[in-house]
């Protein structure tokens, strides 16, 4: 698969300039279906509200706000965020953001650095998508758990099964039937909970 496909990028910038410069640097490595422009927070949180974005881009400073604040609620949401800010910004917004994941770089912009910076977050975001569906996954197998647990203690106290001997039946059930150990024990739940 292209890397450059179904990625969804907004472009925040108060100056069409900007936003025509940020396109044509995004369309150099291939991202051209796929990139939407805001004019301000206002215009980009109602966006955001309509759409999925992979990345905003955010050209420093907006109209109605910095950028920043923008930058740090996407990323709560788990967007990227790449803020492009004047030499002379660049740590004091670095120190406020960089522990949210978010990128900052320097006006004027490096062709370079910022097709580096785009592969980059890019990159992140893939790995920290793994890890958010390996959670979720990790979530659910310890909420099975717990109910499986939580079935094997009725057994035991309702039918004077052993722990070994509710394990066994509650694996032979779902064997018997054809569902899964979790299922099995939501029907026991059902059965002897109130």
């Amino acid at each position: 698969m292209n890397l450059c496909e179904g990625k969804k990028f907004l472009i925040v910038s108060g100056t069409e300039k900007g936003r025509d410069t940020l396109r044509v640097l995004l369309k150099e490595m291939g991202y051209t279906d796929s990139v939407n422009d805001a004019v301000g927070t206002a215009d980009a949180v109602k966006q955001m509200e309509r759409e999925d974005f992979d990345t905003l881009i955010i050209n420093t400073p907006l109209a109605d706000g910095f950028g920043h604040e923008l930058a740090l609620s996407a990323a709560e949401y788990g967007t990227g965020a790449l803020l492009i800010v004047k030499q002379n910004h660049f740590d004091e917004v670095c120190s406020r953001v960089e522990q949210k994941g978010i990128l900052t770089i320097t006006r004027p912009i490096v062709r370079s650095v910022f097709h580096q910076s785009v592969r980059l977050m890019m990159a992140f975001r893939s790995r920290m998508k793994q890890v958010q569906d390996e959670n979720r996954r990790l979530q659910i197998k310890l909420e099975e758990m717990k109910v499986i647990s939580r079935a094997k203690c009725i057994l035991m106290e309702y039918l004077r099964m052993s722990e070994q001997q509710a394990h066994k039946y509650i694996e032979r059930q779902a064997m018997d039937m054809r569902i899964s150990m979790g299922k099995v024990s939501l029907g026991i739940l059902k059965t002897y909970e109130p």
